[in-house]
């Protein structure tokens, strides 16, 4: 893979394919954008879509992707997202999602993530607490848009 973050937002897709927002959305439904994600928080007032990098390069180069059964793909894709490792920086989740470590931090308060045993949130350097990573992969596996 060529790009240094895993999943692009919508604008970035947009821009990379030269489409408008509604035919990015429809290469979503039509899933030819397959491994596309919902990352809002709870209470949030509109979606905040993350879509795979690879597909989108793959779609910008023409490239078909062969079908493999969910599961099997499914942990070559989080693969891709996240490290393979049992915790995650909060700071490193951010990156890989494509969001702001605010955000990152919103969603541990919103209990969607499980805190590494004895981490915390605190501000200032070291403020990055470590997340379990398989809660991670949970949460977004969920968050796939279908």
């Amino acid at each position: 893979m060529t790009a240094m973050r895993p999943l692009m937002s919508i604008p970035m897709v947009m821009c990379r394919l030269d489409l408008d927002e509604d035919d990015v959305l429809i290469l979503i439904e039509d899933r030819a954008l397959a491994w596309a994600f919902d990352i809002a928080g709870r209470g949030a007032r509109r979606r905040t879509i993350r879509v795979l990098t690879e597909n989108v390069e793959d779609l910008e180069q023409s490239r078909k992707q062969p079908f493999a059964d969910d599961e099997k793909e499914w942990r070559r894709v989080s693969g891709l997202i996240f490290p393979a490792r049992s915790t995650i920086a909060t700071c490193e989740l951010a990156r890989s999602l494509s969001c702001s470590r605010a955000n990152a931090i919103r969603l541990i308060h919103q209990d969607h993530f499980r805190l590494a045993e004895g981490a915390r949130i605190r501000r200032g350097p070291y403020g990055s607490p470590q997340i379990v990573t398989a809660s991670a992969k949970e949460w977004l596996r969920k968050r796939r848009m279908l």
